[in-house]
């Protein structure tokens, strides 16, 4: 909330809501390797501000990459995150075990010094079994290690109006 230049009737000054643009952008690639394998890799990107840029509209950028030299020189910086996601269809597509990596933050010296405390990440094992046409049976376990879809600057975090952009559980 912010002050405007109105007052209300006890001499306080009226507050009102501000709405700031935001944005996300995806690339994704799904092959499937074979009829009972799928794979997908892809990359992700939320931002606000100035409106949609245009560096986020090649196809086959790696979004990562821009999250860290856009910002430079301010502290306007990007959300950007990458996942993996892999499928299997077994016994004529009744089972579906799958498996989906997401990474939001991560330093290459930090993991391979194992300091693991500013990689955050998200991963998800499950399986689907489908039998007599109209019930399926799925299981499932989600990992979401604390601060991921979170950002520093709350108009690029992975949510809307506080609803969760990424999975429903939220954080761990």
């Amino acid at each position: 909330y912010y002050p405007t230049d109105r007052t209300l009737e006890d001499g306080s000054p009226r507050l009102r809501k501000s709405y700031i643009d935001k944005f996300i952008a995806l690339n994704l690639l799904t092959i499937h390797p074979s009829a009972w394998w799928s794979l997908s890799l892809g990359n992700s990107v939320i931002y606000g501000g100035n409106g949609v840029q245009a560096e986020y509209l090649i196809p086959f950028m790696l979004y990562k990459f821009l999250d860290h030299n856009l910002g430079r020189g301010n502290d306007y910086g990007n959300n950007g995150q990458i996942f993996f996601d892999t499928k299997f269809y077994l016994l004529e597509n009744k089972l579906q075990p799958y498996f989906t990596f997401f990474l939001e933050n991560a330093s290459i010296r930090e993991v391979l010094d194992n300091d693991y405390a500013k990689t955050w990440f998200g991963y998800t094992l499950g399986s689907q079994y489908n039998f007599l046409e109209q019930f399926q049976f799925n299981i499932e376990y989600t990992r979401i290690n604390p601060w991921v879809y979170e950002h520093y600057i709350p108009n690029i975090t992975y949510k809307h109006i506080d609803y969760e952009l990424g999975h429903w559980i939220g954080q761990n």
